[in-house]
């Protein structure tokens, strides 16, 4: 009988390990952090879900891009074959791209501008890593997208 409350404590304080955050210079903020970390500045994208191949059969050509300008409230960016533009609709670490974005209209080969657009529109919430070189785009709890930052 003695034993149970010993297996009880051993298994509560190894699931409690598992859920300790590792401490790593990629670690991304949230919350409040986040929305004080650097957004501005432009992003290049270097993973998005891709059921029908590989990333670099996607963006075989030019990679999308996006950029920001906090001060202005705007983003712009290239979706590998269009160009983009809109408002940016963001607090804290809530972000979200469905509102009215201006869009060249030139004629794209291949699904990657289509899969890169849907994405964005499903974004409701982004991360920055700690040193402020990454950033990830996220639904709910799932990653969608995630880019590195560009030299200016």
């Amino acid at each position: 009988m003695k034993k149970i409350p010993v297996i009880i404590f051993a298994a509560l304080f190894t699931l409690s390990a598992c859920n300790t955050p590792k401490n790593t210079s990629a670690t991304t903020t949230a919350g409040a952090d986040a929305g004080n970390m650097e957004l501005s500045g432009a992003w290049e994208l270097d993973f998005v879900p891709n059921p029908s191949g590989t990333f670099e059969e996607l963006y075989s050509g030019k990679k999308p891009n996006i950029s920001f300008n906090e001060k202005e409230g705007t983003y712009s960016g290239h979706s590998s074959c269009n160009s983009f533009r809109g408002k940016l609709e963001k607090d804290k670490d809530a972000i979200s791209f469905k509102g009215d974005m201006m869009m060249t209209k030139m004629a794209c080969m291949g699904d990657g501008e289509k899969i890169f657009l849907e994405n964005l529109k499903k974004i409701n919430h982004y991360s920055i890593s700690k040193d402020g070189n990454e950033l990830t785009f996220i639904q709910g709890d799932i990653v969608l997208m995630h880019f590195h930052k560009m030299a200016q």
